[in-house]
């Protein structure tokens, strides 16, 4: 009897240790790897930075300017009016300090503005015409006469149309140029538009018109390294 104990005694410690032994590997088989880490995402933002040079408002002055000092030609006037351009003047330096592109236009007033000089005659109503300059011209006669216009180089180079945006690329500059142009009225008045250039002269002090500079987003940053 005594030995019948010992014997189930060892078998109910042999099948312990199966169990244990059993549990150990079935943990093994049923693990699974695990590995982690933190990180961070950081986007830098593509600046924006058009500067117009230094003044809050752009001021461009032309000295005194006449009309052009030939004589009126019948066989070329109607189609090749005279014309006198002022001499070339700096209005305004734009920079693109950013990282993006800048679409930029200049575009100029509808409104010219003309200042008549002291003890100046009224404007007429009627207007001078080919064939009669009994009345004073009108005001919309003086200011047909002028046209001002921009350039990017102080000669030569390109007309920059008002209106027309052109692209600045990232880190450049452009320095912009203004004239003025008179065009005798040839075309329309004829041998009669040397009276219009000569009232001009004789009433008006000065002729302006505003313009505007706008700059716009003109391309993409798209986040690659070094952009």
């Amino acid at each position: 009897m005594e030995k019948k104990k010992r014997i189930v005694s060892k078998l109910v410690l042999a099948l312990v240790l199966v169990a244990v032994v059993s549990m150990c590997f079935v943990g093994v088989t049923l693990a699974r790897y695990v590995s982690g880490t933190n990180g961070s995402s950081t986007a830098n933002v593509a600046k924006w930075d058009v500067s117009f040079g230094d003044e809050e408002t752009i001021s461009v002055t032309f000295g005194a300017f006449s009309p052009r000092d030939a004589e009126y030609s019948s066989d070329t006037g109607a189609a090749t009016p005279r014309t006198n351009e002022s001499v070339r003047t700096q209005a305004v330096v734009i920079t693109n300090n950013g990282d993006v592109e800048a679409d930029v236009t200049l575009t100029l007033g509808k409104n010219m503005t003309v200042t008549e000089a002291a003890g100046a005659e009224e404007f007429g109503t009627t207007g001078y015409t080919e064939t009669s300059i009994d009345d004073n011209p009108t005001e919309n006669q003086v200011k047909g006469l002028f046209t001002f216009k921009f350039y990017d180089a102080p000669s030569d180079g390109k007309e920059i149309k008002s209106g027309v945006a052109f692209t600045l690329a990232p880190e450049a500059s452009k320095t912009i140029y203004a004239t003025i142009v008179w065009t005798s009225a040839d075309a329309s008045l004829k041998t009669n538009a040397d009276a219009l250039d000569t009232w001009v002269g004789e009433n008006i002090e000065s002729v302006g018109i505003e313009f505007t500079v706008s700059a716009v987003q003109g391309s993409v940053a798209d986040g690659s390294a070094g952009a």
